[in-house]
């Protein structure tokens, strides 16, 4: 972690600021070691990789996704992302263009993508608009593990945190774009993670969040069918999340994406 980003951190669970361990960088042990100066909170580094949350809490409040995630992290591209896509008809980079076009990037923004598993989103926007800061977080080590080498493949910087996205560990009002793709429908608490994304954007950000949407009627088509077939842990009628965006928030829009397959939610801070 680039210490000259420590001023954007806070501790997740009180919200207090942070500082290395050691109080300084000397020791490669205490590298991306930080600690709460409010409440005590000892976060590790991992990897180069601050861990906000410990892999034993992520283990109890996401059983199945913890327990995938070794395995997934190296073919997430290819089995849950490029084939559902396939079998929808359309090519990634058509669908990459329906949702984070609503994107309101400029260079120099500072981005953070909620979720941000092998870095896809990150890397499309980096190719997109020059000098983006980018930040990525995500509850698997393993998928940031995967997202660390191709980021170094595509000549793409950015920080990496491993964190909840009910409880992100940054500062108020520090983010330009604030986005989520994919894993919206199997959040524990989703007005939690809505009220982060909304705390840590600026004012005037347009925030963004989209996921796959099978319901009980497109699941019958023959593409919903062979969907169900290929993917069956995918949640059936999950709700897009338009009745939990807070009322003072500004042009909340809802679009159906994905050939009806998927949903994006946005709106402006």
């Amino acid at each position: 972690m680039n210490p000259s980003m420590r001023s954007l951190l806070c501790c997740p669970l009180c919200k207090g600021a942070l500082q290395f361990a050691s109080g300084e960088l000397s020791r490669p042990a205490e590298a991306n070691r930080l600690t709460c100066t409010t409440c005590g909170e000892i976060y590790p580094g991992e990897e180069g990789v601050p861990r906000f949350v410990s892999q034993q809490e992520i283990e109890q409040r996401y059983p199945e996704i913890s327990g995938q995630a070794k395995v997934a992290a190296r073919f997430y591209d290819f089995v849950s992302v490029q084939q559902f896509l396939e079998i929808i008809g359309i090519t990634v980079a058509e669908a990459r263009q329906e949702y984070l076009a609503r994107l309101e990037t400029r260079p120099g923004a500072r981005v953070l993508d909620v979720g941000a598993g092998t870095g896809a989103e990150m890397i499309y926007l980096a190719q997109q608009t020059s000098d983006l800061e980018l930040h990525g977080l995500d509850l698997s080590i393993d998928m940031l593990r995967q997202c660390q080498r191709k980021l170094r493949k595509a000549g793409v910087s950015a920080e990496l945190y491993v964190g909840l996205a009910e409880r992100l560990p940054f500062a108020d009002n520090a983010f330009d774009v604030v986005f989520h793709m994919g894993a919206f429908n199997e959040f524990c608490d989703k007005p939690a993670a809505i009220a982060e994304m909304i705390r840590v954007a600026k004012p005037g950000t347009r925030i963004m969040i989209a996921d796959e949407w099978l319901t009980s009627q497109n699941t019958q088509t023959p593409v919903g069918r062979r969907l169900r077939e290929t993917y069956p842990s995918m949640s059936i009628d999950s709700q897009p999340p338009v009745d939990l965006i807070p009322d003072e928030m500004l042009e909340k829009r809802l679009t159906v994406i994905f050939k009806g397959f998927g949903y994006c939610v946005d709106f402006r801070k």
